[in-house]
């Protein structure tokens, strides 16, 4: 890689030329280097990869995810402290679960329901599977873990369940993962509605 002041008699470039040369910045240092054809060798463990890339990102995009459930995994991504998007924190959950042998569980259209007269939570939605249980995590506006509860799916993969709260602070998020160790995924922030 060769560094340059003036490449090609200019003060910059970019880009490839005729399939021969390259030229670009890297940390503000100007360079050329010969043009190379990036290698695809579709090796097994890189095949596998990419298909399960290929598979979260269409569960991503599947038609029953809907827009609050979007919203909700960006409003849990801006409280992990890293900087990534709702889109990078399904990805990583997902594949996770993928790559341990999982069954994804995935959840659809959730809404979270607090009374506060009677402490109770009513979460309703979709799953693409029927699990035994679930846990219901539930956090204060700030993110900071208040409790969990256990609630189930119903047999036709619908949730719709009620838990009376076994702890005092008044929740703002609900998150929702499979309590079954066989199956991998979880739910975005979901912020909870007020009822009566």
């Amino acid at each position: 890689m060769a560094k340059v002041n003036a490449p090609l008699l200019s003060l910059s470039a970019a880009g490839a030329l005729g399939k021969t040369i390259v030229a670009a910045t890297w940390k503000g240092i100007k360079y050329m280097r010969q043009y190379v054809t990036p290698s695809n060798p579709k090796s097994t463990d890189q095949v596998a990869q990419r298909t399960i890339f290929s598979t979260v990102v269409d569960h991503f995009h599947d038609a029953n995810f809907t827009a609050a459930d979007k919203v909700a995994y960006n409003t849990r991504a801006t409280k992990t402290g890293k900087r990534m998007s709702g889109f990078n924190l399904f990805c990583r959950i997902y594949i996770d679960a993928l790559v341990a042998a999982l069954t994804v569980f995935l959840f659809y259209d959730i809404a979270a329901e607090w009374s506060a007269g009677g402490k109770t939570v009513n979460v309703t939605g979709d799953s693409n599977a029927i699990s035994t249980a679930f846990d219901a995590y539930f956090y204060d506006k700030q993110g900071k873990f208040l409790g969990t509860e256990e609630l189930t799916t119903e047999a036709d993969k619908s949730i719709d369940d009620t838990t009376v709260m076994t702890f005092d602070a008044a929740p703002y998020y609900c998150m929702l993962k499979s309590a079954d160790g066989s199956l991998g995924g979880s739910t975005g922030y979901i912020v909870l509605t007020s009822g009566a």
